[in-house]
């Protein structure tokens, strides 16, 4: 179960993110990354951007490709299609569920939220779902990271 303490500590410091603005939105496969200057959130598990509670893609839609090329999927086609009206929102609000969905809201309408996709392992370790990376530079790094029932927090520093 989540220490939540440490659920605490992580819903305080995504609370730095509110009147922040999206600046990046990036994707590596079925990776969403979202950057806010020097913070920034990385989505591993399923997520969902709609705008004024229209569904405009998921990360689910990088399956429909067409088997040639990586970037010839819904989830790119989408991406492309509604990024301008995506990026520079800012944050209003930033809420972590009782399962650790995150759900971010911006004015310009948008929500993204991120979905646990596990439940209780029993084949294999937990799975990162996302991360929440704070102040990071080229040689340091902290981040928590929130797994399927677990959140840990790491400070990396690079020598």
């Amino acid at each position: 179960m989540v220490n939540n303490n440490m659920k605490k500590e992580l819903i305080q410091n995504l609370k730095r993110l509110i009147g922040q603005k999206l600046n990046i939105l990036k994707f590596a496969c079925q990776m969403v990354m979202l950057d806010f200057g020097k913070d920034a959130i990385h989505c591993q598990a399923l997520t969902r951007i709609s705008k004024n509670d229209d569904i405009l893609f998921t990360t689910f839609d990088y399956q429909t490709w067409d088997q040639k090329e990586s970037e010839n999927n819904d989830e790119y086609y989408f991406f492309e299609k509604y990024k301008d009206e995506i990026v520079n929102g800012v944050v209003t609000d930033i809420k972590v569920s009782n399962t650790n969905d995150l759900i971010i809201e911006f004015d310009n309408g948008v929500k993204i939220e991120v979905f646990i996709a596990n439940g209780y392992n029993h084949y294999d370790e937990e799975n990162e779902q996302w991360c929440l990376l704070i102040n990071v530079t080229e040689k340091h790094s902290k981040h928590y990271a929130v797994y399927n029932k677990n959140i840990e927090f790491y400070d990396l520093l690079e020598e």
